[in-house]
């Protein structure tokens, strides 16, 4: 065996079987056996890494998103509040000025 070629027992190491096989009760046996290679397996942890990552940037920015829409309804209400405030302090002001001239036309009436 030269050295520049792997022997049998270095492919071994380098490959990873996932089998799943069933026992026909023959010398030998049936079934499918896949092999994963070492640079496939780290295109399988890359890929992970990425599916995973990307997973949890769905998860902070749904997050984000909630509650940034919490955010901007609690200031609308709030900004709701404080216009309705004013409007109905402006109509009390309104409703005392005309009760001060109701008061005053009458009070002038009254006089002459």
């Amino acid at each position: 065996s030269s050295s520049s070629s792997p022997s049998l027992l270095d492919r071994k190491e380098d490959a990873v079987l996932l089998s799943s096989q069933e026992d026909d009760g023959t010398n030998g046996s049936s079934g499918r056996s896949l092999s994963v290679t070492r640079p496939m397996m780290g295109v399988l942890v890359v890929a992970l890494s990425a599916f995973v990552g990307m997973g949890a940037a769905t998860a902070f920015l749904a997050m984000g998103i909630t509650v940034q829409k919490r955010d901007a309804t609690q200031q609308l209400n709030q900004h709701a509040q404080e216009v309705r405030n004013q409007i109905e302090s402006a109509w009390k002001d309104y409703e005392v000025a005309g009760l001060w001239v109701q008061e005053s036309s009458r009070r002038e009436s009254i006089t002459r």
